[in-house]
């Protein structure tokens, strides 16, 4: 139960001092809010005949009418095969809640959407620029790499102290941009993300650089074509990259008919001895992507073969693909073997890729 101070509309009438009020009803503002919103509207969709995804719970689909709705918060974004089968969703979720009908999508969570013949294209170009202004780098001169090339970033416990709050607040900007539309920041992300408890002045010049490097690049975004249905992805990993923990940092993308879907690059949980057992690792916590993905997509009526999987290491590849105990690999955790179950069952294929054309 929630109880609320009587409203000043009230006072006369009820004594605040004797008198609460006795919530029938969620409000704005509530712990509780965003939760009821929530059990509402799946309530409406499952009466509609669409049905929440298992491996996205705020991806609904109507199998029969062939309309994807994608739903964040408050914000609703469909997609119809047909458009009056769109128009009779969007009717009814009009009727039932009021919403506010915006047209066809060309903004949405800071995203500009443009649409150019068969082609979309996601940036958010409006996004940087507002991140710029706040910090006063509008007018700094670009770079052409997000990180400087010879820096190799520590902790620096003997380095002056910065402004932690402030810190925290450009990283989880330039956060927001390369979890949507930039996925050429997410390596810089992931190194300045390990020092928010203890900044230094080392720190924030790497931060400005990559503000800098965002300056130069406000353009940048996705392009999605309508290329075919194979998917695959690229992983990799530097073996202990990091000098602080000797921990190797993992990368994967996959790409989904020509077009880049998801991308990732995160510090390993364990320190290894060897840069094949890094790269099995970086292949294990790819696939936990890979399979999520491939799992939507089924849920999504998109028929699926056997994904390409690609791997600039050899003897990673030997690991995968042959049950046998060697000296290398009795410290891998047995968790990490189940990508050799997976490709052993056919899910996904695996195939050796040149360094020179590792995408990842």
């Amino acid at each position: 139960e929630v109880y609320m101070e009587i409203p000043e509309s009230m006072r006369d009438k009820y004594d605040p001092s004797k008198y609460v009020c006795d919530l029938q009803k969620s409000i704005y503002g509530l712990k509780t809010a965003g939760r009821n919103w929530n059990k509402c509207f799946d309530k409406y969709m499952e009466s509609k005949g669409y049905r929440r995804c298992r491996s996205d719970p705020c991806v609904y689909m109507h199998h029969q009418r062939d309309v994807i709705v994608c739903v964040y918060v408050d914000d609703v974004v469909c997609t119809a095969a047909r458009e009056k089968d769109g128009y009779t969703f969007l009717q009814g979720l009009r009727a039932r809640f009021g919403i506010k009908e915006m047209g066809e999508l060309d903004f949405v969570l800071g995203i500009s959407v443009t649409k150019i013949g068969k082609d979309l294209i996601m940036s958010q170009e409006a996004y940087a620029k507002r991140i710029l202004i706040e910090y006063k780098m509008q007018n700094c001169k670009g770079v052409t790499t997000p990180m400087a090339p010879s820096v190799k970033l520590t902790k620096d416990e003997e380095g002056p102290g910065v402004d932690q709050e402030k810190y925290r607040s450009i990283i989880g900007k330039i956060a927001y941009l390369a979890t949507c539309t930039r996925p050429d920041l997410a390596y810089t992300v992931s190194k300045l993300s390990r020092y928010l408890n203890d900044p230094k002045r080392s720190h924030m010049l790497a931060v400005e650089y990559a503000l800098r490097y965002i300056k130069r690049t406000l353009h940048y975004g996705l392009r999605f074509t309508n290329a075919g249905t194979d998917m695959k992805m690229y992983v990799d990993a530097d073996h202990a990259g990091c000098l602080d923990t000797r921990r190797s940092t993992s990368g994967c993308l996959i790409i989904f008919g020509g077009n880049l879907i998801h991308w990732r690059s995160k510090r390993q949980t364990i320190a290894v001895k060897s840069s094949a057992i890094a790269e099995y690792v970086a292949l294990s916590e790819g696939l936990d992507e890979l399979l999520w993905m491939r799992n939507l997509f089924l849920e999504l009526d998109v028929k699926l073969g056997s994904s390409m999987v690609y791997e600039d290491n050899t003897a990673c590849i030997r690991i995968a693909e042959n049950p046998i105990l060697s000296q290398k690999t009795k410290a891998v955790d047995l968790h990490f073997h189940y990508c050799r179950d997976h490709l052993q069952r056919g899910i996904y294929m695996l195939e050796y890729i040149p360094t020179d054309q590792q995408l990842a």
